[in-house]
């Protein structure tokens, strides 16, 4: 029997691979994780439940008590709280959620790399917004104008931002959220060092997404869990 060539989309292969292959180094920081391993009190508390998984369920119920948990952190619903693989698979479903063909996504560059692989992968046209070369600042105004010429159907913004550490006030993210008709989605994984979260301004912009994770700072990157706060 003869076999067909795979038919498989265009382009897949000038696609940048991410790199996460473990080597052995004396200072490993290409990766932003924590230096430090979970304090011998939490590990123990972890290790006791884990010894109670059924690992042969699905953690419906955990996950439940886990949305409970972030909801009440925040003043919102449990219906306000996606949990998935880190926020960085949060962040690819949005971009497949509000990519496609003849669809745009807005972003600054340099920031999160991922960004213009998830775009990619949706077949979603990036408009991208230069940080300023002199200190990586972003133009908000310039950033409202891009956003709302090219019609973008979601923006992103990550903050503080990564690699460059520069962050939005509130008000800077608030006069985005005005300004803009599109979804707004504030990707948060390193907020914890800077202290100011989008996620008050939730009730008063339905279209605003705040993505989180407990990979960066609470140093729980081998657990692959973060979380989309949203209307």
């Amino acid at each position: 029997m003869r076999l067909k060539k795979l038919r498989y989309r265009s382009k897949l292969n000038c696609m940048p691979s991410y790199d996460v292959v473990e080597r052995e180094w004396k200072i490993k920081v290409n990766a932003n994780e924590c230096g430090m391993n979970l304090p011998p009190m939490v590990e123990d508390r972890v290790m006791g439940r884990l010894s109670r998984i059924a690992f042969n369920r699905y953690p419906n119920e955990d996950l439940e008590q886990l949305m409970e948990a972030i909801a009440s952190n925040y003043g919102l619903q449990k219906e306000n709280v996606l949990i998935g693989n880190g926020s960085s698979e949060i962040i690819e479903k949005l971009f497949f959620a509000f990519g496609g063909r003849n669809l745009t996504i807005a972003y600054p560059q340099p920031s999160f790399s991922m960004y213009h692989i998830y775009a990619q992968a949706a077949e979603a046209r990036s408009v991208v917004i230069e940080l300023n070369p002199e200190d990586y600042s972003l133009d908000v105004r310039q950033f409202i104008q891009k956003v709302n010429d090219s019609k973008a159907a979601l923006a992103v913004v990550c903050n503080p931002n990564n690699p460059t550490g520069n962050a939005l006030t509130i008000e800077q993210i608030e006069d985005i959220a005005q300004h803009t008709s599109c979804a707004l989605l504030i990707d948060e994984a390193y907020v914890e060092f800077y202290g100011q979260s989008a996620a008050c301004l939730l009730k008063k912009y339905p279209k605003l997404l705040v993505a989180r994770t407990f990979s960066k700072a609470y140093g729980l990157a081998a657990i692959r869990c973060g979380y989309l706060l949203g209307d």
